[in-house]
């Protein structure tokens, strides 16, 4: 889902699609954005939602025919990696592990990651309690 700035002067606008199950976040996060990029056309953006449904216990999985030896072998390593990845945030916090991207200039992941749900809402309530 994603809606327009005004919702008087724009309407939303819905997309979905049907993947095969996955865990791979790269690729959640480049159909997230693929899917984006096909119907976005331009103008201020107020909200997206990504939802899944029909989600199945991760310990199964459904083998491809087509699929070949070595991908699977990617798949899992990626699988893998990801699995580490969210248990070292588990442990330790989200910023604990991130991409070197996130220290380039203009990067607000770090910055964004203090807020409440990434709003700027969460600086307005603290100073309020420091006053």
């Amino acid at each position: 889902y994603a809606g327009a700035a005004s919702t008087s002067e724009y309407s939303s606008v819905k997309v979905s699609r049907n993947i095969e199950a996955t865990q791979n976040t790269k690729e959640l996060q480049d159909l997230a954005i693929s899917l984006f990029r096909e119907k976005y056309q331009g103008g201020a953006i107020r909200q997206i939602g990504i939802s899944g449904n029909q989600l199945s216990d991760s310990s199964v999985r459904q083998l491809s025919l087509f699929e070949s030896v070595e991908e699977n072998q990617t798949n899992k390593k990626q699988e893998s990696l990801q699995k580490a990845i969210d248990e070292i945030r588990e442990t330790f916090d989200f910023l604990s592990i991130q991409k070197a991207s996130s220290l380039s200039e203009g990067s607000r992941v770090i910055y964004r990651n203090k807020l409440i749900g990434g709003h700027a809402a969460s600086q307005e309530r603290e100073e309020k309690d420091v006053s």
